[in-house]
């Protein structure tokens, strides 16, 4: 039996588990200490078109999507426990879509090293028993209005003015392997038991602190 974990939450996350991997002062900063990480107008402005995909805004009605908007899905992958939310998602088929906004351009390598993929169709499996093979990553591109600045007395144009959507959506259809799975599942596992160690030091030292 694996030995239970001690996570600063109650469970990891697509975002947790990503930022351990790239930023371990930043995942300590925020999931340690609670201080929130800054946020950019294009996680605002995303966030701002998920709520309209989710409540089926007439806007969006040429973005391909599923039955089921923002669907939550909490399941334990090898002994931990997991949180993630489903863009899109087909019940019947176990199929999900991921939508993403943006200016920098999605492709098929881009979507290929994108871990999110095969970790939510981990969820899906160890939450239904089976998933399909095959998902799909939306893209939905962005731009930035152009604005007007001044420098010296002279009018240039910027590009600092307000995020729109171009109109322009794509979308890139992605096979899971089952060998993607099982090597998802590890690296859950193996993320989830550096943070426990690692989080189990930070309070061992803040304890030290306090008594001494």
């Amino acid at each position: 039996m694996s030995k239970k974990v001690t996570l600063p939450r109650r469970y990891l996350s697509y975002s947790a588990w990503n930022l351990w991997k790239s930023n371990k002062d930043a995942f300590r900063s925020k999931y340690y200490e609670g201080i929130e990480q800054p946020t950019s107008e294009e996680m605002i402005f995303g966030k701002k078109i998920a709520g309209y995909l989710e409540k089926n805004d007439p806007s969006l009605a040429h973005v391909p999507r599923y039955s089921v908007p923002e669907f939550r899905i909490e399941v334990e992958i090898q002994g931990v426990p997991m949180l993630g939310f489903l863009d899109s998602f087909d019940p019947v088929q176990a199929k999900f879509k991921e939508m993403k906004t943006g200016r920098v351009h999605w492709d098929r390598v881009r979507v290929a090293k994108h871990g999110q993929l095969p970790l939510y169709m981990a969820l899906i499996r160890a939450k239904f028993g089976f998933y399909h093979p095959y998902t799909e990553l939306v893209w939905l591109e962005t731009a930035r209005k152009k604005s007007v600045e001044v420098f010296g007395g002279m009018e240039m144009e910027g590009d600092r003015g307000e995020i729109y959507l171009t109109g322009n959506v794509e979308t890139f259809k992605r096979r899971i392997a089952k060998w993607e799975l099982r090597l998802i599942e590890k690296e859950v596992r193996a993320v989830a038991e550096e943070v426990s160690e690692d989080y189990a030091q930070w309070q061992n030292s803040i304890n030290i602190k306090a008594t001494g």
